[in-house]
C-alpha cells in the first residue's frame, strides 16, 4: 500500500489517513488469527509525506508492534519542523531506523 495525497486546502489527507488506518487494522486482525500471529505474506505500508498527509496520532507507537505482525511500515519524511512534530521521527530514532 502506498499512501499519498496533496497537502493543503481540499486535500484528501483525512481520507488517506482513514484508509491507511482501516487497512492496517484489518491486517492486524488477520495477523492475530494467522499462524505465529503474523501475516502469511507481509504487508508493506508506505506513507509518503507522513507528517503532512497521514496524520495518525498512534502511528509512532505502532511501528514495532506492526513489524512483529508482518506489517512493515515505511514513512517518508521530508526535513523540517512538521516531521518532528508528528512523532514519527522520534519513533524512527527509538527503533534505530535511519532518517534522511
Amino acid at each position: 500500500m502506498y499512501s499519498l495525497s496533496k497537502e493543503g486546502r481540499g486535500s484528501a489527507g483525512p481520507l488517506v489517513t482513514a484508509l491507511s488506518v482501516a487497512i492496517c487494522q484489518a491486517a492486524e486482525e488477520r495477523a492475530k488469527v494467522s499462524p505465529g500471529g503474523r501475516l502469511p505474506v507481509p504487508l508493506v505500508v508506505v506513507l509518503d509525506e507522513a507528517a503532512n498527509v497521514c496524520r495518525w496520532r498512534e502511528l509512532p507507537n505502532l511501528y514495532s508492534h506492526y513489524g512483529s505482525r508482518g506489517i512493515c511500515m515505511m514513512s517518508i519524511l521530508h526535513p523540517g519542523l512538521k516531521a518532528s512534530r508528528c512523532g514519527v521521527a522520534r519513533a524512527c530514532a527509538s527503533c534505530g531506523q535511519r532518517r534522511t
